[in-house]
């Protein structure tokens, strides 16, 4: 099961990376006559309505739809895990009020506030991806601040701060590592 989904990974970061060698057929030119063919040796799923090989279009848009996918992943990861590290590492009010931030945030339907930042930013494949990395923001935020309270507790880090670490080369060297590793 395993090597069947590495399979298929890599079978699409290839077709995102040389997409060429595996459809010879333009994705965007429609071939007249040939609208709604079944799937055959010419094009192996078929035409669309317009006569472009739909097999084709999937291996074209490979590299959308990943990059799509890791803008989304990376905005949600990156800031979330950022809010998170600050939020756990300060504690008082401002922990505070960065987590009723994150629940304001977790209060939201997902799609609301999809669709809200995608009507401020306006349409695109990377506006899309900021909406929806948006939306992981409140859980990578949470999961990263449990994470780091529990770090910020032990011994070693405490020793660390005994030993003249200042807050920012603890939080870099021993939290942060440290914090990731548990998640």
């Amino acid at each position: 099961g395993l090597a069947v989904a590495w399979l298929v990974i890599a079978t699409v970061l290839l077709w995102a990376a040389l997409p060429q060698l595996f459809s010879v057929h333009d994705p965007l030119q429609g071939v007249p006559g040939g609208q709604l063919k079944a799937p055959s040796m010419a094009h192996l799923l078929g035409t669309d309505s317009l006569g472009r090989g739909l097999f084709a279009r999937i291996v074209h848009g490979s590299v959308h739809s990943l990059s799509g996918a890791l803008a989304a992943v990376g905005v949600g990861l990156v800031v979330g895990t950022a809010l998170g590290l600050f939020a756990g590492s300060v504690r008082g009010r401002t922990d505070a009020l960065l987590l009723r931030f994150v629940d304001v945030l977790l209060s939201i339907p997902t799609l609301l506030l999809s669709l809200s930042i995608i009507v401020i930013l306006g349409f695109g494949t990377l506006n899309a991806a900021i909406a929806v990395g948006a939306t992981a923001i409140a859980g990578f935020a949470r999961l990263m601040r449990s994470e780091v309270v529990r770090v910020r507790n032990a011994e070693f880090v405490e020793a660390a701060f005994g030993s003249g670490g200042t807050f920012g080369k603890v939080l870099w060297r021993h939290i942060l590592p440290n914090s990731l590793t548990s998640v």
